[in-house]
């Protein structure tokens, strides 16, 4: 197994949108806090980006080392040092959550390559819109209807799904079957080996594991694992990891493991832009700032979307195990955290924990 120096972040999706934005988040809140010390180089921090598009991965792999190098150079201004940008590794793994197979790979080429995982980032994911209901939008915009589809865009968005291979939805599977593997996998590695995810005896620091989920919809009382009828497949997933982090953190926190959700609210991304055009979305930015008086979770840019993702990443930041975690943006554009209790109980959490073990064929590795 190999080793590694300082702290090891694992990013799924992570070569465009929400993922890219918050890798170099990353790389910038490691160059400040060097910046306000007074060693000569910052921590060792290795970015693993886990893409479905390898190609697209290393062209966003490429900007990111530019940008340790820059953000080193930005840093040690004044300390006479050589620009340097080998205090930030990229490495590249391909990952398809779609894909099961994929899945068990990605996983053992990360145990293969890591000691440790300080942080996995479960953010890989789709949203399949067959179309907006511009009627109902224009209808509800006054009335009792408004704020919930303002918050989730419930009943403007009709979402769509569709059947993989092995006859698993699509949505579901993308976006919650193929991270519960690679958790599950990397939590419980073959043969008994040490999971590289837990507390470190080193550091005594913890591993977080955090889904990053948009809302889209009230909260689903569901516990199945898929809902092959449902009208929102993709908010029902979401609601389904909201609820399976109950269990997980009551399972798995004795051991040094936090499940974290994190919502990076409404961001104009390669998501949004698969709703409606991306001309859209510029026509409408003046009216979505002033809705920020209503709606906080409006962040629009990636910058602000991944402010609740970068603080959670604190080792001193303390999270509830019964929470989940929301980027924010106030009226004058300054991002914060907000956090909400999770709904649901533990005995439905329990139940769809239970669910998807059967869902991942992971029954007889895990119980």
């Amino acid at each position: 197994m190999g080793s590694s120096d300082g702290r090891v972040i694992v990013i799924t999706g992570a070569n465009r949108g929400i993922g890219f934005c918050l890798a170099r988040k990353l790389i910038a809140d490691a160059a400040s806090e060097f910046a306000s010390s007074a060693l000569e180089k910052p921590p060792q921090l290795t970015l693993c980006l886990c893409c479905r598009n390898l190609q697209a991965a290393r062209a966003a792999a490429e900007s990111l080392r530019s940008l340790a190098a820059a953000a080193f150079n930005s840093a040690s201004s004044g300390r006479n040092l050589t620009s340097d940008s080998s205090w930030c590794r990229i490495d590249l793994c391909k990952l398809d959550t779609s894909d099961f197979d994929s899945v068990r790979d990605c996983t053992q080429w990360l145990l293969n390559r890591y000691n440790r995982i300080d942080m996995l980032y479960l953010n890989a994911g789709i949203l399949l819109v067959s179309r907006v209901d511009w009627f109902y939008l224009i209808r509800n915009f006054i009335s009792r209807e408004a704020w919930s589809m303002l918050t989730t865009g419930l009943g403007v968005l009709v979402q769509a799904d569709f059947d993989c291979q092995d006859g698993r939805r699509g949505v579901f599977k993308t976006n919650v079957g193929g991270h519960f593997l690679l958790t599950m996998g990397l939590l419980h590695p073959p043969g008994g080996a040490p999971s590289p995810l837990g507390r470190h005896s080193a550091t005594g620091q913890s591993s977080c594991v955090d889904f990053i989920l948009q809302r889209v919809a009230p909260s689903l009382q569901a516990v199945r694992p898929e809902c092959r009828h449902s009208m929102a497949p993709y908010a029902a997933g979401k609601h389904a990891i909201d609820l399976l982090c109950l269990h997980l953190n009551q399972r798995y926190q004795p051991a040094g493991v936090q499940f974290c959700p994190v919502d990076p609210g409404l961001v104009v991304t390669n998501l949004a832009e698969g709703i409606v055009p991306l001309w859209f979305w510029y026509l409408a930015w003046p009216l979505l700032c002033l809705l920020r008086l209503l709606v906080t979770s409006y962040n629009l840019t990636a910058e602000n979307g991944v402010h609740a993702l970068a603080q959670v990443a604190h080792p001193g930041e303390r999270l509830r195990p019964d929470c989940k975690y929301f980027s924010r943006t106030g009226l004058l554009g300054r991002p914060y955290m907000g956090v909400e209790p999770i709904s649901g109980s533990q005995d439905e959490s329990k139940m769809l924990y239970q669910s998807l073990l059967d869902y991942a064929e992971l029954r007889d590795r895990v119980s």
